[in-house]
């Protein structure tokens, strides 16, 4: 659905630095995760954008340590039309 974001990021959000970062760690961790979005919800619309709520279970693994609870988190995610198409241009956690 999302093929990156449509604002513009500060260096410290930048997503390849970002990515780039993350692969690094999960490659030291060797974990792995698995999420699931578990419910989802229109929080609001308004003309091309749109806030959503989102709901995931994530179950992280890391080697040689037994399996572990999932973790439950909330996500807000901000969306904008772009064409025909919506991209995520926000994702924030929710408490």
């Amino acid at each position: 659905m999302h093929s990156g974001p449509t604002n513009p990021w500060s260096k410290s959000n930048n997503p390849s630095l970002r990515e780039s970062q993350g692969v690094s760690v999960v490659k030291r961790a060797q974990s792995t995760s698995e999420g699931t979005v578990t419910s989802a919800g229109v929080e609001s619309i308004n003309g091309g954008q749109a806030q959503v709520i989102v709901a995931v279970s994530v179950k992280t693994s890391h080697a040689g340590v037994s399996d572990t609870a999932a973790e439950k988190l909330r996500m807000r995610l901000s969306l904008e039309k772009v064409g025909d198409t919506p991209k995520v241009s926000e994702v924030q956690f929710v408490p």
